[in-house]
């Protein structure tokens, strides 16, 4: 069984085949217009958002909006459930409809 990352309590949502699908389909719903201004202005998440997207969603997910958005999406559509702060985040970044 794979183990978390360092630092996190949780795995990255894409530890599977299926879950790699679900994240690459996260960025290839989300608008390009908002994946080049976030990629052009390097975009980062805030230090508070941040430490709660890394203990509910995933580590990985802390990199980026974008890698925000793509692993909410995954994880979502596999069942999980992610609090209200971040699901607000997930639609201001752009995240496609759930």
């Amino acid at each position: 069984e794979p183990t978390p990352p360092p630092g996190s309590g949780r795995f990255n949502v894409a530890t599977d085949a299926l879950s790699t699908v679900l994240h690459e389909s996260g960025h290839a719903r989300t608008p390009f217009a908002t994946l080049l201004v976030q990629h052009q202005t390097r975009a980062r998440l805030p230090p508070a958002l941040r430490m709660e997207v890394e203990a509910q969603v995933s580590g990985y997910a802390t990199t980026s909006p974008a890698e925000m958005v793509a692993e909410v999406y995954a994880g979502y559509l596999r069942g999980e459930r992610f609090s209200d702060r971040i699901m607000q985040a997930y639609h201001a970044y752009g995240g496609p409809p759930l």
